[in-house]
């Protein structure tokens, strides 16, 4: 048996901050030896700033525009009214109605 249990463990752990070292030394600048198989860190950053973001697209909570508002409906009125949207054939949000007629309603 080995004298420490963990020796492995601590043989991991120095190679991972020996590669994050390289790494923060290439950000900087400084000359490093790139590793085999590993493709540059700045040029991937750079090309990252150009490429468009993975991921779904920012909805209305997040866009300043919208105000989350709470209103009663009754049951009845809000499933009839979900049924109607989803019949359609051109598919709508709630959300879009409630302005929809908001706006209509402002303009008279």
């Amino acid at each position: 048996m080995s004298k420490n249990r963990f020796a492995g463990l601590q043989a991991v752990k120095k190679i991972q901050e020996n590669k994050e070292t390289e790494i923060v030394n290439q950000l900087k600048g400084d000359e490093v030896k790139q590793v085999p198989g590993e493709s540059n860190l700045r040029s991937n950053r750079e090309s990252s700033a150009t490429m468009p973001r993975r991921g779904r697209p920012n909805g209305k909570r997040s866009n300043s525009e919208f105000q989350q508002v709470t209103a009663y409906v009754r049951r009845e009125t809000y499933r009839k009214v979900s049924i109607k949207l989803i019949d359609q054939e051109v598919k709508g949000e709630f959300s879009e109605l409630i302005e929809k007629l908001l706006q209509e309603w402002l303009e008279k």
